[in-house]
């Protein structure tokens, strides 16, 4: 590791400084005031409690041995200021106004690398811009990096600022939000709603006797022993060091200071133990694996996927989009409003601004035009005989189902291109627990990470939308956009059947061929029985489901072309896909004319109504499996998914060999 690269390792162990006069008035929401369901307020946080297994399921009930393995969670940051400058509406940047000025009461530190640490790597006898081979060395030129005593610095965006607001101060100056926040800063309410959710982890899945934290719990639904950890002071083996946690996140400050707010409230304890015991009183380095932010793909970003911007301009150009959300009553309804209340639609046209400029508004107490104000015109009967009742609910359904319209447009296109990087990651971590060939898995996947227990991904609104959304039908109804820190935990077990009664053990065998299972908890809510080819009746399915669905659009290598812009010749009635040369990467023809179009539509319905019926035999006959890549899925399926779990199996049919599995050519019903 050379000493930029250590340097940035420990400049990432960013720690935070509060202003503590400050601190009850920006945390605390105010009573009685109505606030979205997008804020997270601590009532709202409260109802995402990670849920034990069910003791009622069929799978408990014969009690078969489970173990928790690791834990993926996806959070979304928490509380920030708006993510541009943005003039909302007609008053919104006015001097005077609330929102014309963000100031921030929180603030990042950093630190250099120790100068031991700069030492060592001295030693080590390295090139110019050569990077350390051995993992100890960078392990150790870690641990160093964090060894006292050491300056920490204070980050703060007040440099073109003047605090007395003198007249003399150019307007030309000063940040884009007039204050000392930047631009999608993580406010001190944003940072404790990562601490608290730092608390539901701990309590799901921490045990600690010197806190009676989780004391009477089964330990094999303990994820980590914070008494068997405190002896493990020894760096490298230490429950929070790399492998143990993998801690990811674009280069955002709200991204990366909600990750470390979770992760200090999840381990702070047992840290502070560790740091009690060390001699060196060396300050613990937890990595942040990270990239350049326009390059990153934990949210969706044009600049390295064009197609994207491609996909949004079809889905937005599509008769679907112009009938609901252009033509309808509520459409007209929606710009009516706008233009009289709100200084004109033009301004919402991106509903990912219109969500910006409303929420981070009302979730910070500042003032909203006065008919966004539920608790001021909810009830003015001018506006309900105008507009009808519920209006600013309405408002706000209307734009987050236009933004879910897009991840959901064409199967799901957008999500699955979105998340191809982010399930490639995901899974990176999550197949060593898989029954896969390692020998082929790794050949598939080369960048395959050692086996963790915990992985935390620290993203936006936009992560979990695709993520959500690329699972398919019925995983979420498009209705809520993610509030600030919603969190997505990837749960994975392994079973030990046991001596169970051969019947049983028959029928568990069909359901969990590979004896890896997961559960998908969603703020609170478990998942898995609306995910194609999971067991309704139970909260774990087999861990090859998950891949079946996911690996077929998780394969990294692919996605530089899937990005590349669709360029449409409609003189040859061709799609031709060129490169950024204008090279010709491929042709195809295009669909028909719309006579064959409607054809072509009416003959796969009845394919797939005939597939639909097929598989609900299948259903029918409960625990009768498809073999597919010479593993044994179970078919218990529900909501409709039949059609989509049926073309998710046939491409592990073909395209098995993307996880380790050895592919074969045909699916054997049994």
């Amino acid at each position: 590791m050379t000493s930029s690269a250590t340097a940035f390792v420990a400049a990432l162990l960013l720690v935070t400084v509060t202003n503590l006069m400050d601190e009850v008035h920006s945390i605390q929401f105010k009573p009685g005031k109505t606030y979205p369901d997008y804020c997270s307020t601590q009532e709202q946080q409260l109802s995402r409690e990670i849920p034990e297994l069910s003791t009622n399921s069929p799978l408990l009930s014969l009690n078969e041995t489970l173990k928790l393995l690791h834990v993926t969670t996806v959070i979304r940051h928490g509380d920030r200021t708006p993510w541009g400058r943005h003039t909302c509406w007609e008053t919104y940047l006015d001097k005077g106004e609330d929102t014309a000025e963000w100031d921030c009461s929180i603030s990042s530190l950093s630190a250099a690398p120790a100068t031991i640490a700069i030492e060592e790597l001295n030693t080590q006898d390295l090139e110019y811009g050569e990077t350390l081979k051995s993992p100890s060395k960078q392990t150790e030129i870690s641990y160093l990096s964090g060894a006292n005593p050491s300056f920490m610095f204070e980050k703060r965006y007040d440099a073109n600022y003047s605090p007395t607001h003198s007249t003399h101060f150019p307007e030309n100056l000063g940040d884009h939000l007039g204050g000392t926040c930047q631009l999608g800063q993580l406010t001190l309410r944003g940072f404790e709603q990562q601490r608290y959710n730092g608390r539901l982890l701990r309590n799901a899945y921490v045990k600690y006797d010197k806190q009676v934290l989780n004391s009477d719990s089964d330990p094999d639904m303990i994820l980590f022993d914070f008494d068997e950890e405190e002896t493990e002071t020894q760096y490298g083996q230490r429950v929070y060091d790399d492998p143990s946690v993998y801690f990811r996140s674009d280069d955002d400050q709200r991204t990366i200071m909600s990750g470390q707010a979770l992760l200090s409230e999840m381990f702070g304890d047992i840290m502070a133990h560790h740091l009690n015991l060390d001699a060196n009183k060396h300050n613990p380095v937890i990595r942040v694996h990270t990239s350049d932010r326009n390059r990153d793909f934990l949210a969706p970003n044009e600049e390295i996927c064009p197609r994207l911007a491609q996909v949004e301009h079809e889905a937005k150009q599509s008769q679907d989009w112009k009938n609901e959300f252009e033509t309808s009553e509520e459409a007209r309804t929606m710009k009516k409003f706008a233009d009289e209340y709100l200084s004109g639609w033009w301004r919402y046209a991106d509903s990912d601004v219109a969500m910006d400029c409303f929420m981070t508004t009302a979730c910070s107490d500042r003032t909203l035009p006065y008919a966004l104000d539920v608790d001021q015109s909810g009830t003015d009967q001018n506006i309900i005989d105008k507009y009808r009742s519920g209006l600013v609910d309405r408002w706000v359904q209307f734009h987050t189902k236009r933004e879910w319209f897009i991840y959901k447009y064409n199967s799901y296109e957008y999500s699955k291109i979105v998340t191809n990087p982010i399930w490639n990651d995901i899974l990176s971590g999550l197949l060593a627990f898989s029954d896969a060939d390692k020998h082929e898995m790794a050949k598939a996947w080369p960048d395959l990470r050692e086996p963790s227990k915990f992985a935390l991904y620290s993203a936006h609104d936009s992560t979990i939308m695709a993520l959500l959304a690329s699972l398919g039908y019925g995983v979420s109804d498009g209705r809520q956009w993610p509030a600030y820190a919603s969190m997505f935990n990837i749960e994975i077990y392994k079973m030990d059947l046991g001596p169970v009664e051969s019947e049983h053990k028959w029928e568990l065998d069909e359901m969990f061929p590979t004896k890896t299972a997961f559960r998908l908890v969603y703020n609170g809510q478990v998942l898995d029985h609306n995910i194609a080819g999971c067991p309704d009746e139970e909260e774990l399915c087999d861990i090859d489901m998950l891949i079946v669905h996911v690996f077929r659009f998780s394969n990294i290598t692919d996605w530089e072309d899937i990005c590349k812009v669709e360029r449409v010749d409609d003189k040859d009635d061709q799609v031709v896909i060129k490169d950024e040369d204008d090279n010709v990467i491929t042709v195809r023809r295009r669909s028909g004319n719309a006579a064959a179009t409607v054809f072509l539509f009416i003959l796969t319905a009845f394919i797939f109504s005939c597939t639909g019926a097929f598989m609900m035999y299948v259903y029918l006959t409960r625990y009768n499996s498809v073999k597919t890549t010479g593993v044994e899925q179970s078919l218990s399926l529900n909501h409709g998914n039949d059609i989509e779990l049926t073309n998710a199996l046939d491409a592990a049919v073909t395209n098995s060999e993307g996880y380790g599995l050895t592919p074969q050519n045909d699916t054997v019903i049994t």
